[in-house]
């Protein structure tokens, strides 16, 4: 099983997998480089199996855990730009968010708001579906024009469709039901919104803490900017090419790498739907 963790910066989710990855090694301020541990995980049964028959080797289920790039820091280093590349082959989602206030680990947005966070977590992933989707539609719609012999795309449209209109509400596709045949035409996108998700609350030490009320997010401005970013991708990829290589780096900022900062101990894991 492969589970992919996401979050903001300063959230505690570098600090998530160096707990369940025994002796990973500590992730640099700012670095966007995934990482990716194993997790044995221990079994009675196993256990007790292996001293009934005695084999030569015991072998443990294990856990394959993938701390992502965090979020809201730009696209991901290499050349195809895709911040949930290391992800899209994930079985679940975690999803750390941040509930301690401490001055000395600035929250990326000033200020401590768990329902927030989670609200542009789930639309960040949510908006990305959409452009694959919105994509691949208008691929089909240029396929259909041709009228290429042989393709029966309907099928594909018609799932692809709904999943549009859902992800338009910014409705997370586990919430909706797809048949085998649905489930089979949509295998090849990697929609991450498909995929199970555990919501982590990071708080601190003897912090009382009561989950937030799902929220979606609220600016529109915003919506239409990650919307903007993800479709536009490619586009931006394919004009990157076309710039002389000297020129790329031309009018770009270096930014400073925030400091980092290890979250007090304490979090709540709360199994999400939405």
């Amino acid at each position: 099983m492969r589970l992919g963790i996401l979050g903001l910066p300063q959230g505690g989710k570098s600090t998530l997998f160096e707990i369940l990855v025994a002796g990973a090694p500590a992730r640099a301020p700012g670095a966007r480089k995934d990482q990716v541990g194993v997790v044995r995980v221990p079994d009675a049964r196993v256990d007790r199996l292996s001293a009934m028959y005695s084999p030569k080797k015991t072998t443990y289920a294990t856990l394959e855990v993938v701390d992502s790039q965090a979020m809201g820091q730009g696209s991901a280093a290499g050349k195809s730009g895709d911040l949930f590349a290391s992800v899209r082959n994930a079985d679940a989602l975690v999803l750390v968010v941040r509930g301690f206030d401490d001055p000395a680990v600035p929250h990326p947005r000033t200020t401590i708001d768990p329902a927030r966070d989670l609200a542009d977590l789930k639309a960040e992933i949510v908006l990305n579906d959409l452009a694959i989707v919105e994509t691949r539609l208008e691929r089909i719609g240029k396929q259909k024009r041709l009228a290429v012999k042989g393709q029966d795309l309907s099928r594909e449209e018609a799932v692809l469709a709904r999943c549009k209109e859902a992800l338009d509400r910014e409705q997370a596709l586990r919430e909706i039901e797809f048949d085998k045949d649905d489930v089979k035409a949509l295998s090849g996108f990697q929609l991450l919104s498909r995929l199970p998700l555990l919501v982590v609350y990071n708080t601190g030490s003897g912090q009382a803490f009561t989950a937030p009320a799902p929220r979606r997010a609220r600016h529109r401005e915003r919506r239409a900017a990650v919307r903007r970013r993800a479709r536009g991708g490619a586009a931006s990829r394919r004009r990157a090419r076309a710039v002389p290589r000297g020129l790329r780096n031309l009018g770009r900022r270096p930014r400073a790498a925030g400091a980092l900062g290890v979250p007090p101990a304490g979090s709540h894991l709360v199994p999400h739907r939405g």
